[in-house]
């Protein structure tokens, strides 16, 4: 009598259906529990940066702003040559290399992050712990002058970024 072999993949019981549904439905609750822990954060930090609850929950408050006050590129003096640049909608991006990025950096780490620019267009939310840093950094617009000519967003560690042109 001659023997056929079946391939042992095929041989495996598949898992029952009610057992899939139930991971199913624990994965979208996680992700909804998720979801409305985010948008609570998101909530809090323009609570923070509006001064105002009522401001916060105004129409089109979470909306990107046409302009914005921080918008455009800038220089950080503790990350020489490496750009960064705070787009209308809040994203902030920019690139770091080892301690600066010019000819003699080889690699650099390019990063995007999220922001919240505050309805009063003078403060942002910037989410850093995507870099290893803080998860609520708080940046301020600082206005023209003598050593900013341009101006600049100011941050709680003293750090300030120079608006370039």
């Amino acid at each position: 009598m001659h023997r056929t072999s079946v391939a042992p993949s095929l041989t495996r019981p598949v898992a029952r259906p009610r057992a899939r549904s139930r991971v199913l439905t624990r994965c979208v609750a996680d992700e909804n529990a998720r979801a409305r822990v985010a948008g609570a954060a998101l909530a809090t930090a323009m609570t923070l940066l509006s001064c105002s609850p009522a401001l916060a929950d105004a129409p089109g408050a979470n909306a990107a702003a046409p302009t914005s006050a921080f918008a455009g590129r800038y220089a950080d003096k503790k990350h020489p040559g490496c750009y960064r640049e705070i787009f209308p909608d809040g994203v902030v991006a920019g690139e770091d290399g080892d301690p600066g990025c010019d000819a003699t950096t080889p690699r650099t780490r390019a990063w995007r992050l999220r922001g919240v620019i505050g309805v009063d267009d003078r403060s942002i939310f910037i989410d850093f712990s995507p870099k290893g840093g803080p998860a609520n950094l708080i940046g301020t617009l600082v206005s023209p002058t003598s050593e900013y000519p341009r101006g600049g967003v100011a941050f709680p560690d003293g750090n300030v970024w120079a608006k370039t042109p």
